[in-house]
């Protein structure tokens, strides 16, 4: 049986994005909920709102496809995040260079279960210290990939490597 996977995408990101296809690739059945997410709507001061409603979007999809992992990438990271931090979610969780701390008064997590970060050292985008603190508050499993990743870990954000994290978060032998 396929595991069942809500990704929740980054702002310049949708449903049929990079890391939703290869999700998919992995065998995994993933439902991405399309979020109204853009570098302008942030520019505008519109961050709270969009968090607000990509949070109201990401947990309607957790109801409809019941996940057995959920997955958040960047923006996406930081409404997953912000969904543990509420109790909204509270199983196994993915996420990918979370942008956590770039939400104002996002506040850092205490321990979780089940909560797998996967950071590039050389993001440009999201601070990859803000991962390391985010692991050692909460007890995460932290996956450092290569010297040469970058924000959208277009190196190792392979199909095989996703579920092999996805699995690792559900517990899951690799």
């Amino acid at each position: 049986m396929s595991l069942r996977v809500v990704y929740v995408h980054g702002l310049e990101s949708g449903p049929s994005a990079g890391k939703a296809v290869r999700l998919r690739e992995g065998g995994l059945d993933v439902l991405a909920p399309a979020l109204d997410t853009s570098m302008e709507r942030l520019a505008r001061g519109e961050g709270a709102a969009m968090l607000a409603e990509s949070a109201d979007r990401a947990v309607a999809a957790i109801e409809a496809h019941r996940p057995d992992v959920v997955v958040g990438s960047s923006f996406g990271g930081a409404v997953v995040h912000a969904l543990l931090g509420s109790g909204r979610w509270a199983g196994p969780t993915v996420l990918l260079c979370p942008a956590w701390r770039r939400v104002p008064g996002a506040p850092l997590l205490g321990p979780c279960r089940s909560l797998v970060v996967v950071h590039a050292p050389n993001d440009e985008v999201v601070p990859y210290a803000d991962s390391v603190d985010l692991a050692a508050a909460t007890g995460a499993t932290l996956v450092t990939t290569g010297d040469d990743d970058d924000h959208r870990l277009s190196r190792s954000a392979t199909a095989a490597n996703l579920a092999a994290w996805v699995r690792l978060a559900a517990g899951q032998p690799g």
